[in-house]
């Protein structure tokens, strides 16, 4: 056999890490730890607005989808970079190729017709106009 010779413990180790992160996204509100590290995420929300910041890089902005309904943002893009890794030995591979997806719930109820996105540098900038939310009415329930 070529290469070098496995540790011991790696099996182990990879199987801790694996029970680790399954308990990890049972803890989460429904966002994997896998799905956070392809496309990390800041929500700022401001009296009047609510901006989201997402890390794409290497997703150019033609393959990037930004969709809001009912204030749940839902992003997606495709890093569509062909690499060949049937040659040589690859020692790390971490960065992400393929489709990403995040679907996150605002902190506030926001104006879906005033979005805003903006694309530079591999972060996607997108910004909500806060509404206000009214108070409900009372209905007096008449007799007859």
């Amino acid at each position: 056999m070529t290469g070098t010779q496995r540790p011991k413990f790696l099996d182990m180790d990879t199987l801790r890490d694996r029970f680790d992160r399954v308990f990890s996204d049972l803890m989460n509100t429904g966002t994997s730890s896998d799905e956070r590290s392809k496309m990390p995420i800041d929500v700022h929300e401001t009296d009047d607005a609510i901006t989201v910041k997402a890390a794409m890089p290497g997703i150019k902005p033609d393959q990037i989808s930004v969709e809001v309904r009912n204030s749940v943002l839902v992003i997606r893009g495709e890093n569509q970079e062909q690499r060949n890794e049937t040659e040589g030995i690859w020692h790390v591979v971490e960065r992400h190729v393929g489709q990403v997806e995040r679907t996150i719930t605002l902190p506030a109820s926001v104006d879906d017709a005033s979005g805003e996105a903006k694309y530079e540098d591999g972060v996607l900038w997108i910004t909500f106009k806060k509404t206000v939310d009214r108070p409900g009415k009372k209905i007096e329930v008449q007799t007859s």
